[in-house]
C-alpha cells in the first residue's frame, strides 16, 4: 500500500460540438421521460436502446436456469477471452437487451465478446441478489472456457462492477481479471460526495436516495458489495474510470479513484468536462462520447494484451 499513491487522471475539454449538442442531447431525454405513457422500466429501456448497435457484432440470447444475458460477439473475437458488461439503472431499471447498443460499441472497439447480465432487479430483488448473480457469473464464464475476463459497468452497473471484481480479489471463483472499466459508477449509496448535490441535468438527489433505500434499505448501505468504495482491496486489476463534470457522481470517481490508488493498485481517471451522467450513450451525437469508448476499447485491449 503507498498512501501518497494517486491516480493518473486525465482531463479531457470540452470541443465547441459537443458544447451545442449537449444541450440537444439532454432535451430529447427529458422530452422522453415527461411524454411517454409507459411505466419507467419501459421507458428506461426504450432512451438506452437509442444507442446505434455497432457494425460487425452479432448477438446470442442465453436463457439457463437461474441466469440470462446476451452476448454481443464481434467479428474475429477470440475464444476463451471476455468482457462482462453490468447495465446500470439504478438497480431498478435496465436490461440486457436495451444495452445492446452500448455494450456491442465497447465489444467492437475492444475485440472482445462480451456477455451483458440480466441481473435481478430491485424492489423485486433487493441487495444483495445483483452482487450475488454477478458473481456467479464468473463461475459460469469460467465453466465455459474464458480464462482471461475484464469487467465493465455503467452507474449502478459501475459500482456493481467494482464489487464485483473486489469478490473475486478475495477469492470468488472467476476467471483471471485483468481489468475493469466504470462509466459513471455510483459506488456509495449513503451519497456523501461532495458532488450530490450538484444540479445534475440526468440525475437527482432525491431518485438515488430511493434507489439505495430499494436495493439495500437503511441496514447494508456500508456494506461493500453494495458501496465498494469502503473496502477496496490490494491486487485489483488495473482500473479505468470514466466520468463527467456535471453529474452528482462526480465525487464518486473520484473517491474511488483515489482510494483505489493509495490501496497500490494501477487507476485511469478520465474526466470529462461539460458531460453529463453516462454520456457515452450519445455516441451517435457527441463528440466526448466517441472519444470516451475509444479510449475505454484502447485499455481493454491493453489489458488482454491485445495492443
Amino acid at each position: 500500500m503507498s498512501p501518497n499513491a494517486q491516480p493518473t487522471v486525465l482531463e479531457i475539454p470540452l470541443d465547441a460540438h459537443d458544447r451545442e449538442e449537449r444541450h440537444a442531447v439532454l432535451a430529447h431525454m427529458k422530452a422522453l421521460f415527461s411524454s411517454s405513457n409507459d411505466d419507467v422500466r419501459t421507458t428506461y429501456d426504450r432512451f438506452v436502446a437509442g444507442t446505434p448497435l455497432a457494425a460487425n457484432v452479432s448477438f446470442e440470447v442465453v436463457t439457463t436456469p437461474g441466469l440470462r444475458g446476451e452476448w454481443c460477439i464481434p467479428r474475429g473475437a477470440p475464444n476463451g477471452t471476455a468482457l462482462l458488461y453490468l447495465h446500470g439503472g439504478g438497480y431498478t431499471n435496465g436490461s440486457a437487451h436495451a444495452f445492446r447498443g452500448m455494450a456491442s460499441q465497447l465489444a467492437s472497439r475492444a475485440g472482445l465478446r462480451t456477455f451483458v447480465l440480466d441481473y435481478p432487479l430491485t424492489p423485486e430483488s433487493p441487495f444483495p441478489a445483483a452482487y450475488e448473480m454477478a458473481i456467479a457469473t464468473l463461475g459460469w464464464l469460467s465453466q465455459r472456457g474464458v480464462g482471461s475476463l475484464s469487467v465493465a459497468g455503467d452507474s449502478a452497473g459501475g459500482g456493481l462492477a467494482l464489487a464485483t471484481v473486489a469478490g473475486a480479489v478475495r477469492g470468488a471463483p472467476a476467471p483471471r481479471i485483468v481489468g475493469c472499466l466504470t462509466f459513471s459508477a455510483w459506488v456509495d449509496m449513503t451519497l456523501k460526495g461532495s458532488t450530490i448535490d450538484f444540479a445534475d441535468p440526468v440525475l437527482v438527489t432525491g431518485g438515488l436516495q430511493r434507489y439505495a433505500r430499494m436495493y439495500a434499505g437503511d441496514h447494508a448501505r456500508l456494506d461493500p458489495r453494495a458501496s465498494p468504495l469502503f473496502d477496496i482491496p490490494f491486487r485489483m486489476p488495473p482500473l479505468l474510470l470514466q466520468v463527467g463534470t456535471e453529474e452528482q457522481l462526480l465525487d464518486d470517481s473520484h473517491r474511488y479513484a483515489h482510494a483505489a490508488a493509495a490501496a497500490g493498485n494501477d487507476v485511469e481517471l478520465d474526466v470529462f468536462d461539460g458531460m453529463h451522467h453516462v454520456f457515452q450513450l450519445g455516441i451517435a451525437h457527441l463528440h466526448a462520447a466517441r472519444e470516451a469508448l475509444d479510449r475505454a476499447g484502447a485499455f481493454l485491449r491493453r489489458a488482454h494484451g491485445r495492443t
